[in-house]
């Protein structure tokens, strides 16, 4: 992965099967605070 300059904007999607664990692991770890996304047939989410 390549790495991103101080002050440049990031992306990162992440894939996984267990997104709610996942979701709350960075919630409770880092503070992340995850932000609910419409999608077409199924659920996603974004954390700031």
């Amino acid at each position: 992965m390549e790495m991103i300059p101080p002050g440049r904007l990031g992306w990162l999607d992440l894939t996984v099967d267990a997104a709610p664990e996942v979701r709350d692991f960075y919630s409770r770890v880092i503070g992340w605070k995850p932000e609910g996304v419409e999608m077409d047939g199924y659920d996603d989410f974004n954390m700031n």
